[in-house]
């Protein structure tokens, strides 16, 4: 399926050690779990970039709960990203 595949491909780079991944929206929310995981468990720079399909703003969510996470606040936004 998809799913598998990109988290085939996704394990691949991570493997190769590549410094920067670029994913797409429509990619990045099926494989969301592995993208937590890696974003756990390596250095890689995984960027979430808007789909052309339909906008979920899956990237901004994920900037925003790190940012939280860092400092405990949100400081970015004044009103919910959906």
């Amino acid at each position: 399926t998809k799913k598998e595949e990109a988290t085939e491909i996704l394990n691949k780079l991570v493997k190769e050690e590549y410094a920067a991944i670029f994913v797409t929206e429509e990619i990045a929310c099926q494989i969301f779990e592995e993208i937590e995981k890696l974003q756990k468990t390596s250095f890689v720079s995984l960027t979430i970039i808007p789909s052309k399909l339909e906008k979920k703003y899956l990237g901004l969510k994920i900037l925003r709960k790190n940012i939280e996470k860092a400092i405990g606040t949100d400081i970015l936004f004044r009103k919910e990203v959906e």
